[in-house]
């Protein structure tokens, strides 16, 4: 990102986080997330190099979302956190799995 953009995202950083805001409360009140942010593209990535690029189980798929579905991602995934905590649900050495 250029220095222009910055100050221009910082000055316009109100107005371009409403629509975003406003997507995420909807999407959470109501339960429904648009179907265009269900979208994504899959690219296939070599697991290590020096495998056979022929044989299709040396590759790791990546699925490619739109930064917008990363964030409602982000954001569901730390609601329940506080409630799981308060209520000793989730140990605080819980990881990913």
């Amino acid at each position: 990102m250029s220095p222009v953009d910055v100050v221009l995202t910082t000055a316009l950083k109100s107005i371009l986080s409403m629509s975003p805001c406003r997507l995420v409360n909807m999407s959470f009140s109501s339960d429904v997330l648009p179907s265009a942010l269900k979208q994504g593209g899959v690219s296939l990535l070599l697991k290590k190099s020096g495998l056979d690029p022929s044989e299709i189980m040396d590759y790791r798929p990546i699925m490619n979302l739109s930064m917008m579905s990363k964030i409602l991602e982000t954001l569901a995934l730390r609601r329940p956190q506080p409630y799981m905590m308060l209520t000793g649900n989730l140990s605080e050495l819980q990881s990913v799995y």
